[in-house]
């Protein structure tokens, strides 16, 4: 028998990459920021595949790559190890993952999932049926932004997990310093909210999200970081409120923003052109 070797030319993937500060920190320092990224030394952040979505919960982390042909949910141990947990047979639409409580959760078709980690198998949660909505856990509690009504509404859980409807207009939500959200309304604008009070502050960050996408924003405890229209980076202290542009010395075009809370590290999710792989002809 004979077989017959070819290269197969990918399309373009994306990489995840972490930032790290040099010369002065942009959270500590009042210098003017510089910024650069240091290539990974963990070999799974770099599968010459489109690997996105990255969020953390402790040591451990879940992504979604193509890395074995589908999109697929793979985890993180904390020691260079990634194994895929979820086998779907056909192409499904992830579009966010969650961590709570050390409990991984998933928006697969629009639908909330639980994700089992020792087999990547998935419970619809209830109460939560298909919709178009944006997840966000802040202090142990689950804040979300939906479509509904032909309106988008910021929403929570209540006592006895009945819904509670905090804000109309919301387009997307995350955590906030000091028991707060950041809400992105439907103008662009960001807004810091206090849910126990209702209270209401404007910042000074506009984004506009139809030209971005879903993850092209994200805060940590030291402040908020965000992507224009031309993918450069921007940074604003929760103290100071100064925006300000962070330079990158790399070539490729950051397209989203993933953090690590427990050490505020960002990631970038960077576009580029894929390698060519040597497969087998059958």
């Amino acid at each position: 028998d004979q077989q017959i070797l070819a290269t197969a030319r990918q399309t373009e993937v994306t990489d995840l990459l972490p930032l790290e500060p040099s010369d002065s920190n942009p959270m500590t320092t009042d210098k003017p920021a510089r910024s650069s990224t240091l290539l990974s030394m963990s070999p799974w952040l770099n599968s010459n595949k489109d690997d996105k979505l990255l969020t953390w919960s402790g040591q451990q982390a879940a992504l979604v790559s193509n890395r074995s042909g589908l999109p697929q949910i793979w985890l993180y141990d904390g020691q260079n190890n990634v194994h895929q947990l979820t086998q779907f047979a056909q192409w499904r639409q992830i579009s966010q993952l969650i961590w709570q409580q050390q409990q991984l959760f998933a928006v697969i078709d629009q639908q909330l999932y639980q994700i089992d980690l020792n087999n990547g198998t998935q419970t619809a949660v209830a109460g939560h049926p298909q919709m178009l909505r944006r997840y966000a856990t802040c202090d142990n509690k689950w804040y979300w932004t939906e479509f509904s009504a032909k309106q988008w509404v910021l929403k929570t859980t209540g006592n006895a997990n009945q819904q509670l409807e905090l804000l109309v207009d919301a387009l997307d939500v995350r955590c906030g310093p000091e028991n707060t959200l950041i809400v992105l309304r439907r103008d662009g604008v960001l807004q810091r909210y206090w849910p126990a009070n209702g209270e209401l502050e404007e910042l000074a960050v506009r984004l506009p999200w139809r030209e971005l996408s879903n993850d092209a924003w994200q805060t940590t405890d030291n402040g908020l970081y965000w992507l224009d229209t031309n993918h450069q980076l921007w940074f604003m202290d929760w103290q100071q409120r100064a925006p300000t542009r962070l330079p990158l010395n790399i070539k490729e075009t950051v397209v989203a923003l993933y953090t690590r809370p427990e050490t505020a590290q960002i990631f970038l999710q960077i576009r580029r052109a894929g390698d060519s792989d040597v497969v087998w002809l059958e």
